[in-house]
């Protein structure tokens, strides 16, 4: 896949990802009213709050990861993507532990495994093309300080060329 539509594939998912998270702040900010009306002695208005306090600290962390993503697509500069796929490869892997968590220790129809099997596989999906799209970058930002000689190489490492050079 060309470079070009790799961004355009990185922009649309930031954007996307930047539009959910605005619903989720926007929810969370709606149910401030909520936290003094929930009062009982069994301590769930604590739980309550720390709940949305959660969601809402994960609303900001994702707004901002995709606020980075389309600028280090903009820009050209890979270590803005970064956050981006870490975050999306965080939550793919324990939405995909608590899936399988509930796959074994409930009793489901084969419907409800396909829903999860898909449900997996989507985050795959998503996140394939935009570390294909952050290692080409990467890729052009290092032959482009490459030919301008900002590379020098490093010998205490031994795994490969590519990962040899370091910016400096």
């Amino acid at each position: 896949m060309a470079l070009q539509g790799l961004e355009r594939h990185g922009v649309f998912v930031a954007l996307v990802t930047l539009l959910i998270s605005f619903m989720i702040l926007m929810n969370e900010i709606s149910m401030i009213k909520y936290i003094y009306v929930f009062h009982d002695d069994e301590g769930l208005s604590i739980q309550f709050i720390l709940q949305h306090c959660g969601i809402f600290a994960m609303g900001l962390l994702t707004a901002l990861s995709a606020t980075l993503l389309i600028w280090g697509i903009v820009k050209k500069y890979s270590k803005l993507i970064v956050p981006w796929l870490t975050l999306a490869i965080l939550s793919a892997v324990v939405f995909a532990c608590c899936n399988i968590y509930d796959i074994i220790y409930r009793n489901h129809q084969w419907d409800d495994i396909m829903f999860v099997v898909v449900m997996i596989g989507i985050p795959i999906i998503i996140i394939h093309p935009m570390y294909v799209m952050y290692a080409e970058i990467r890729k052009e930002t290092i032959e482009a300080a490459e030919y301008d000689g900002e590379y020098q190489s490093n010998e205490n490492n031994n795994f490969g060329d590519y990962f040899v050079r370091t910016i400096y």
